[in-house]
């Protein structure tokens, strides 16, 4: 039966656009930038991830999954074939015969369209001939495998060695940060649009000249939108790479932890820009400001990846319950109290600055208007040594409960404290 899904495969929607403009680059640069047509596309679709409309069409399904196993992906290459090789007929529905559904036929269409399966991991165990004959007879001619070649590990280097060849055909002088301004610059664009196609269900295409004058005329230096799109694409890469790191395993347990990761992914996938900055700024990093300039290593210090998969996958995996997507905070079943997982990080200096330096992260937390709302910051090394720390903070808030103090009655809820991650698990999960 036919089945179209139009369901975006969120668990990868960065890495799919970023597939997409590479390929598309690899298209143009297969053509020849003199030798476009305007028919020359890229499109973003609700049916597949994206398409390629060169002379004729051909369709791209990208899977970002951690997986080697031809097993993962055997039904998504059944699926492609049937929709795009074979034909599709209207009969009646057995279930009702005023209805009508659409099945797949066994004639092949008079003209196919070709279908890729990109997959970010190399299958190992590939091989057409554990296929029917119905799909085997049509894998390397109407339908293509693609694994391992476009990864999360070179897939910005492969875009970019692409924007180069673009570059020194045009004669355009350019330096490393010009190609870090572009990538990011096609990569934000793209990523809009397989929102908007996603939210709306309707496709969207750049044409293959658009994307040429979007190389010439990117910006020079990298501004808001640029920098949010380089953020959240290191936080989904610090995911997806965390996520990566379950492959192989099959005990109970790790699978649990590894359908955790997926869902988080899955869930903030679907938050759109405003919303996910959002999430970064009030809650997950409410202690770090950008400030008015935009430059790549501001951006790139905002969000240090290695917190990422050390607190909040930590955090994330550790908690038996899930969070509240939104806002990735937890609230305790029996206490009811809120527990936000933070990206906070910081070791306790040994020396005369200490205090000052703790006075001015927990003033950030505060100020948050999150933070009226939260019982404990989930963190990982910010865990209060009070004989050195209690004044400084009792003078910031008079009814800051601090982590590991038995003065305070914590019933009382007195405000919030800072929590490691195993301690703030352990609560939770009584």
């Amino acid at each position: 039966m036919a089945k179209r899904d139009a369901t975006p495969s969120w668990s990868g929607y960065i890495f799919q656009g970023e597939v997409a403009i590479c390929v598309a680059l690899e298209k143009i640069m297969g053509i020849g930038i003199d030798n476009l047509v305007s028919r020359n596309a890229l499109l973003i679709e609700s049916d597949e991830d994206f398409s390629i409309r060169e002379k004729a069409l051909e369709v791209y399904q990208v899977k970002a999954i951690a997986n080697s196993s031809m097993s993962a992906f055997k039904n998504t290459v059944e699926e492609l074939i049937n929709r795009y090789t074979y034909s599709i007929q209207e009969v009646k529905d057995p279930s009702d015969g005023r209805r009508t559904i659409r099945v797949y036929g066994d004639e092949v269409r008079n003209k196919p369209i070709k279908s890729y399966l990109v997959s970010w991991y190399k299958i190992t165990d590939w091989d057409k001939e554990n296929f029917d004959d119905r799909y085997s007879t049509h894998i390397d001619t109407t339908f293509s495998l693609i694994s391992g070649v476009y990864k999360v590990e070179n897939i910005e280097d492969k875009t970019k060695y692409e924007i180069e060849k673009v570059l020194n055909h045009l004669g355009t002088e350019f330096s490393s940060a010009d190609l870090d301004i572009i990538y990011s610059f096609l990569c934000c664009k793209v990523d809009s649009l397989i929102k908007e196609s996603h939210s709306k269900g309707v496709r969207k295409e750049m044409s293959f000249a658009e994307i040429i004058e979007d190389i010439k005329k990117a910006p020079t230096a990298f501004n808001t939108d640029i920098g949010w799109y380089y953020v959240k694409r290191n936080f989904f890469h610090a995911m997806m790479e965390e996520l990566n790191s379950y492959n192989g395993f099959t005990s109970d347990d790790m699978l649990k932890k590894k359908g955790k990761i997926e869902r988080v992914i899955c869930e903030l996938g679907k938050l759109d820009d405003v919303q996910f900055r959002g999430l970064l700024e009030n809650n997950l990093i409410p202690d770090k400001d950008l400030k008015g300039s935009f430059s790549l290593s501001e951006f790139g210090d905002y969000l240090n990846k290695n917190l990422v998969t050390g607190i909040l996958c930590k955090a994330l995996t550790s908690i038996n319950d899930d969070p509240n997507y939104s806002s990735l905070a937890f609230t305790c079943p029996n206490t009811h109290k809120i527990y936000q997982t933070t990206l906070l990080n910081r070791d306790i200096p040994q020396d005369e600055r200490y205090p000052s330096q703790l006075m001015e992260v927990v003033e950030k937390l505060a100020k948050k208007p999150i933070s009226n709302d939260i019982s404990f910051f989930i963190n990982q090394h910010l865990n209060l040594d009070l004989k050195d720390a209690k004044d400084v903070l009792n003078n910031i808030f008079s009814d800051l409960a601090l982590d590991d103090d038995e003065d305070v009655d914590e019933d009382k809820d007195r405000g919030f404290g800072l929590r490691k991650i195993d301690k703030a698990s352990n609560e939770l999960n009584q």
